[in-house]
C-alpha cells in the first residue's frame, strides 16, 4: 500500500514539470516545422507529454476510482512509456556526462562569451551562466530519474490492476 502512496505522490509531483514540458513541446513542434532536425527530439517530448496524460488517466480512473479502463489506454501507456523511457535514459546519460566531465561546461561558457558579438548585460557573467547550466543539469537529472521511477512503477501497477482493463471480446 505504501508503493501506491508513493506512486500517487510521484504522479502529482510530476504534473508541474510535465506541464512545463508540454509548453516546451508546443513551441518545439512549431520550430520543428522549420527545422526538421528537431523532429526526433520533439517526438520524444510528445511521448513524455502523452505518457503523463495516459498514466494519470490510468491512476485516476483505474486505480483510485476503480472504474474500467479500455485496452487502448493500456496500449497507449505502454507505447508512450517507451518514448518517455528513451527520453529519460538520454537525459540521464547527458547529465552524467556533464557531471563527470565538468570542464565541458566551462569550455561551452568560454566559447559562448568568446563568440558573443552582442552587448550582454553587465550582470550576465560567466559565473551566472555556469550556475544556470549546473542548475539545469541537476534539475533535468532529478526529473529524469523520477520519471524513470514513475514509468517502472506504472508497469508494476498495470500488472497489479490488470482487472481494471476491459477484456477483449
Amino acid at each position: 500500500m505504501t508503493e501506491l502512496k508513493v506512486y500517487k505522490g510521484l504522479s502529482y509531483l510530476l504534473l508541474v514539470p510535465n506541464a512545463f514540458v508540454a509548453i516546451i513541446t508546443l513551441f518545439g513542434i512549431m520550430a520543428s516545422i522549420l527545422n526538421p532536425m528537431m523532429f526526433f527530439g520533439m517526438i520524444l517530448f510528445v511521448g513524455v507529454v502523452l505518457y503523463a496524460i495516459f498514466s494519470f488517466i490510468f491512476l485516476q480512473k483505474g486505480i483510485i476510482n476503480n472504474k474500467k479502463c479500455s485496452l487502448r489506454l493500456k496500449k497507449n501507456v505502454r507505447t508512450t512509456s517507451l518514448l518517455a523511457g528513451i527520453f529519460t535514459v538520454m537525459c540521464l546519460m547527458n547529465c552524467f556526462t556533464l557531471v563527470f566531465h565538468s570542464t565541458s561546461i566551462d569550455t561551452m561558457v568560454n566559447v559562448f562569451f568568446a563568440e558573443s558579438k552582442t552587448n550582454l548585460p553587465p550582470n550576465f557573467t560567466r559565473e551566472l551562466l555556469t550556475k544556470a547550466i549546473w542548475a539545469s543539469v541537476y534539475f533535468l537529472g532529478i526529473y529524469a530519474a523520477l520519471l524513470l521511477l514513475h514509468i517502472l512503477m506504472t508497469y508494476k501497477f498495470i500488472k497489479m490492476y490488470i482487472d481494471v482493463f476491459e477484456t477483449a471480446k
